[in-house]
């Protein structure tokens, strides 16, 4: 009607002209407006009476659509209750057979199985998709619990079907039971799936537990029961594990079908078929097999943990037969992995990674590792604690060879018990690495920590002692050898003999010492009727003392001086000590003139024969010795220049150089005090020590060469030692310009120019060729 006004609206607008030349009065224009009103009115109504009819047809229309939908959903309902009945018809002529006791009877009658499965499917499908009034159809609802005992009892036979499919490993059973399981819908296939591998877990249970059960070993064959049972152990694992491995295989083999039923070929026309095993799986859970090893091996864990709470006897046994079992499970993991690497494909074989292959082998039988392991360092402890009692009444005297052969000969059974098993032999060596620590720890705490020299110099009852455990742990070292695995345990050991007999020789080398700090008491002065050939005193006391440690020390430390790593090393060791400490008794002889160097040079290879007699001299501090002899004939002005030199310490060139000066040009020992003796000790013990600290202390080594063994330890032993000579020097000047001497001795100028030379010559020898590799580094 708007749109009428407003095209009534624009025509007046647009013809009023025309309107006003066809009226000729205002009359006339009302008439012809009042007709226009009517005419208006009149289309009005026609529209109405139009509307009306075009309602009254749609409401007929919608009413015989209504009809029509509604004959047809009847028609559909009345379709599928006719199919319902038909269903139940067919399940009720079904007799299902009866309960399966072995997969050969239960294959006859699949067909009967199968079409009961997917009558029953579509049945439920049927009511499962309609609404919930449909179930209430006088038709439909006395059906319904026929429906769920009809499913009730298939399932409960599909279900000992399958396990018995799984127990004979009879493939066609167990694929007949998941086929009719997945016709009963892809969930009951997944529920009862994982409901067979959750009664093979309670199966391997319960025989593992009843079989490990204290009361079921009789103590008369004790070992025979207990070695059947965990033989049970094994053997149920293993057939369960097969089992499982198989149901798995049935499971990828079988695919999914269309269905016969109406309702699934609708809902799903296209739906492309996949593999039993992803119905039961998501793709990020691990895998059915994965699953029951994984928890049939923590169940395994379990029970032998428990079982080491049985009485003694049984725990005994229990333990004893570890390495067999260990074996025995090796070869259960072995055979799993053959078989089904042999049967199915790759994706299928089980047992190849070292994770599967560690959870029953390590994992499961973890506990009994550990307690083996425990008896394992008991029964080696065992002789050592024999070796060496604790009790306070007890007097302690080193062990017998024959104590060491027999802990040798456990230690070795036990190595030979692990065999080539890389993971058993480590848990064994862990319990020989304690075993050996206990013997240190033994061996330290039955040493004398004295070990003072009479002063007839004889060994004495505790340095006989000390040589007797030097004895044994080198025994253990040599055995220890066989096995590469204990190098660190060996390296231990050979450390505790180096030590021992270490502080043994050190003892002899302090006296031998005392006696060279004697040269000191000797003139080396001009005598006209003294002949340079004539030994001096101190020597002859040297020889006679050192002839004496010969025969009664060195020739009586049971060592092997060919073969014995230890006794060649403490040797050398004095020998490096003894010449270090002569070279700097000797740089420190003052006053020295000519005829005294001829005498000092014959005392020094007087010194040389008899320690070569019985050691073996090498080594830097022999090649300083040597050098340091050909020092005395050099010239003063010549000391800087001559190559041979490189190979003195610096020190004991300025000491030389010293006693070659004035008397009162003092030396660093006269400055501050000391005795001769004790300024040498501080050179070979605890010069540069505040200003680097070594790895090894030299109180820590075994004769305490720390400075023939670290070349920044002796490059800042010379500096410190070059810096108290140089303080001399700086005295002496002082001295002298105090007293109006213009003019020092000539040596003072030398000294000054050589000691800077002589520092930086030995370092770069050090560097060169003086020091090993290692200490270059």
């Amino acid at each position: 009607m708007k749109l009428i006004d407003d095209s009534i609206e624009g025509y007046i607008s647009v013809s009023h002209k025309d309107l006003l030349g066809q009226v000729g009065s205002v009359d006339g224009l009302k008439a012809k407006v009042t007709r226009l009103h009517t005419d208006v009115h009149d289309v009005q109504a026609a529209i109405q009476r139009m509307d009306m009819d075009i309602h009254k047809a749609h409401r007929g229309l919608q009413r015989t659509v209504r009809q029509l939908r509604n004959v047809d959903l009847c028609s559909a309902v009345l379709q599928r209750v006719l199919r319902f009945q038909s269903l139940i018809d067919t399940l009720q002529q079904l007799h299902l057979p009866p309960h399966p006791t072995s997969t050969s009877s239960s294959t006859d009658v699949a067909g009967t199985y199968s079409a009961a499965s997917l009558a029953l499917r579509e049945a439920e499908l049927l009511v499962a998709d309609e609404h919930a009034a449909f179930q209430s159809l006088a038709v439909i609802s006395p059906a319904l619990p026929l429906l769920r005992t009809w499913r009730s009892d298939l399932t409960k036979h599909m279900k000992a079907l399958l396990r018995l499919g799984m127990v004979a490993v009879d493939q066609v059973a167990i694929g007949s039971a998941l086929q009719i399981l997945y016709q009963l819908g892809p969930s009951t296939l997944s529920e009862h799936v994982q409901a067979a591998v959750n009664d093979a877990l309670e199966d391997v249970e319960a025989k593992c537990s009843q079989s490990l059960q204290e009361g079921s070993f009789d103590e008369s064959k004790l070992k025979a029961d207990v070695w059947a049972a965990l033989q049970t152990v094994l053997s149920t694992l293993s057939s369960h594990a097969l089992q499982v491995w198989n149901l798995q295989r049935v499971l990828l083999k079988s695919s999914t079908a269309p269905l016969t039923t109406s309702s699934d070929a609708k809902s799903n026309p296209s739906e492309p078929p996949t593999t039993y095993l992803s119905l039961v799986l998501s793709p990020d859970e691990p895998t059915l097999f994965a699953t029951f090893w994984d928890i049939s091996c923590a169940l395994v864990r379990d029970l032998l943990t428990q079982t080491l709470e049985y009485k003694a006897s049984v725990v005994a046994a229990i333990v004893g037969y570890y390495p067999k079992l260990r074996v025995e499970a090796q070869e259960v993991v072995a055979t799993l992995h053959t078989t089904s690497a042999r049967l199915s494909l790759d994706t299928l074989v089980v047992c190849g990674s070292e994770a599967e292959r560690d959870q029953l082998v390590d994992t499961a039988l973890a506990p009994l590792l550990d307690a083996y392991q425990t008896r394992s360092f008991n029964r080696l402890a065992s002789p050592i604690h024999l070796m060496f009692p604790q009790s306070s009444n007890y007097h302690a005297s080193p062990p017998s060879r024959s104590d060491m052969t027999t802990l040798l000969k456990i230690m070795a059974h036990e190595l030979d018990v692990a065999g080539s098993d890389a993971a058993f032999r480590a848990a064994i060596l862990v319990g020989v690495r304690r075993s050996v620590e206990l013997f240190c720890k033994s061996v330290r705490g039955m040493a004398h920590p004295s070990l003072s020299l009479p002063p007839t110099a004889q060994r004495t009852p505790a340095q006989a002692h000390n040589v007797g455990l030097v004895g044994i742990c080198v025994q253990l070292q040599d055995a220890l050898q066989e096995w590469p695995e204990l190098e660190t345990a060996r390296d231990a050991v050979h450390a505790l003999s180096v030590r021992l007999l270490g502080q043994y020789l050190t003892v002899l080398a302090v006296k031998l010492e005392s006696i060279l700090a004697a040269m000191h008491l000797e003139t080396y002065a001009d005598h006209p009727s003294s002949s340079a050939m004539v030994g001096s005193r101190f020597m002859v006391e040297f020889a006679s003392v050192f002839h004496v440690m010969e025969t009664e020390h060195l020739a009586r430390l049971g060592l092997d001086p060919m073969t014995s790593v230890c006794r060649r090393t403490c040797v050398g060791e004095l020998s490096t000590r003894l010449l270090s400490h002569a070279t700097r008794q000797l740089a420190l002889v003052r006053p020295l003139t000519e005829a005294g160097k001829c005498r000092l040079a014959s005392d020094m290879a007087q010194l040389e024969m008899v320690l070569g007699n019985s050691l073996e001299l090498s080594g830097l501090a022999l090649e300083e010795f040597k050098a340091f002899r050909h020092l005395l004939f050099v010239d003063t002005a010549n000391v800087t220049r001559d190559g041979r030199l490189d190979k003195v310490r610096p020190s004991n060139v300025c000491h030389h150089l010293l006693s070659r000066g004035p008397a009162g040009l003092q030396a660093p020992w006269q400055a501050k005090g000391w005795t001769i003796p004790t300024y040498v000790a501080w050179m070979e013990t605890q010069a540069g020590l505040a200003q680097y600290s070594p790895v090894v202390m030299p109180a820590d080594m075994p004769l305490g060469v720390a400075c023939w063994k670290d070349r920044a330890l002796a490059m800042a032993a010379e500096d410190v030692i070059w810096k108290e000579i140089h303080a001399c020097l700086d005295a002496y000047a002082q001295r002298s310009s105090a007293r109006g001497n213009r003019d020092v001795d000539a040596l003072y100028d030398v000294l000054m120019d050589a000691g800077p030379s002589l520092l930086a010559g030995y370092e770069v020898a050090t560097k060169a060729y003086l020091y090993p590799s290692k200490s270059r580094e």
